[in-house]
């Protein structure tokens, strides 16, 4: 992603911004007599283009659903967790001691370790390695009433559930990084078409200071953040 050629806050640019063609449309005859498409519709669309960039959704939106489905991946990976707990105890009940160690390590185990620090790919590791071994020893696991008969489904459900999950979190961290590459796309977008606009201002009114100041960004930016108006100007203003 590139860099923004704006240094202030996204907030800050859209009123620069807005500022800036408001002071284009004051001296709208000067602009027009300039360049041929400088004119009031110009301006208009370059309002809409930053109006459009504005309703863009922020950081917090656009990253409101991949929380959420953190969240629920949480929840539900410390529900295959529990299951795969359970497993190991069924494990321990349905082979010899000597050879429980293997067992787990079968099971998922190592996986397991990973899984406790919300590793979502350990999780699925986990409850891939669990599946296969409750369906590789079925029967052993449910001889003497062992494990239930229902265990294998009721975890199978929940891995079925957390792949879900997962699959839908991936989605959103896509949606939002596309979404956040659109945004700062449009914020450059807005950016640029202003300070091309500046220049010409700056040019225009290079004798009029007063004036000329209304097309700089850094004094732009310095007066409406009530701030001391900059010595040097930025050469990117220039």
């Amino acid at each position: 992603m590139k860099t923004a050629p704006y240094h202030c806050t996204q907030s800050l640019l859209y009123v620069v911004v807005r500022k800036g063609w408001y002071s284009f449309l004051q001296h709208l005859s000067a602009f027009e007599g300039y360049r041929g498409y400088y004119n009031a519709a110009y301006a208009a669309n370059a309002l809409a283009a930053l109006d459009a960039a504005e309703r863009l959704p922020d950081a917090q939106a656009r990253y409101a659903n991949t929380e959420v489905h953190r969240t629920e991946l949480i929840a539900l990976g410390k529900d295959c967790m529990a299951h795969w707990q359970s497993l190991k105890r069924y494990t321990a009940t349905s082979f010899a001691a000597d050879t429980c160690q293997a067992r787990y390590d079968e099971a998922g185990a190592k996986y397991y370790i990973k899984a406790r620090n919300n590793n979502w790919k350990a999780i699925q590791s986990m409850n891939v390695s669990a599946a296969n071994f409750i369906a590789t020893h079925l029967a052993v696991l449910l001889a003497g009433n062992n494990m239930p008969a229902t265990f294998g489904a009721a975890y199978a459900a929940t891995s079925a559930a957390f792949a879900a999950k997962f699959q839908q979190f991936i989605a959103s961290e896509e949606q939002a990084y596309n979404d956040t590459v659109a945004k700062a796309t449009a914020n450059n977008e807005v950016y640029n078409t202003l300070i091309t606009m500046f220049k010409d201002g700056q040019e225009l009114f290079k004798k009029t200071e007063g004036i000329r100041r209304q097309f700089v960004f850094d004094k732009v930016l310095a007066m409406l953040k009530n701030q001391p108006v900059p010595t040097t100007e930025n050469q990117q203003q220039l």
